[in-house]
């Protein structure tokens, strides 16, 4: 039962979200935990529920035992979450790379504010939706603050505070 209800509620979810472009990553609320949980997005999360649920319906069809069931949907989820999130950062990279002229004099606000030793993340409006990015800066920032990008090395935007008038 379990799994058929993570296929139909993560299948609903993934229609929705590709219906309408929503692809939100999870701000865990604690700047140490972002590198740890930094692949984590929505999209990702809703497919591994879903292909978790697929998987062990799939299994139970097979005749596995319930363990084998539960073995089954927890590879399957896991293995088709982690590819998604991994699918979708990389496509993201190749999106914005080459279009650092686009991004610089952008404005935005920080979601986890970066600290010398690690980047934090950064909220911009790109073709109309809204997308995070991770950021370095020079100054020192606080969730919600707004920025501007000023330059992007390796992938990483540059920014500082904005100061709006």
């Amino acid at each position: 039962m379990i799994f058929w209800l993570c296929l139909l509620i993560g299948g609903a979810l993934i229609l929705v979200s590709l219906l309408f472009q929503h692809d939100g990553t999870l701000d865990v609320g604690h700047p140490d935990l972002h590198d740890v949980f930094s692949w984590l997005n929505l999209r990702a999360i809703v497919f591994a529920v879903a292909f978790f649920g697929l998987g062990g319906v799939i299994a139970s069809r097979l005749g596995l035992s319930m363990g084998g069931q539960w073995v089954f949907a927890l590879i399957t989820g896991l293995s088709v979450g982690i590819t998604t999130a991994w699918l979708f950062r990389y496509a993201r990279q190749q999106e914005f790379s080459g279009q650092v002229g686009d991004l610089v004099g952008r404005t935005g606000k920080v979601l986890i504010p970066p600290a010398a030793e690690r980047p934090g993340k950064v909220m911009l409006t790109v073709s109309g939706q809204m997308t995070e990015f991770h950021a370095h800066s020079s100054d020192v920032l606080q969730v919600g603050e707004p920025i501007i990008v000023v330059g992007m090395e390796q992938g990483t935007l540059n920014v500082r505070r904005w100061h709006q008038f």
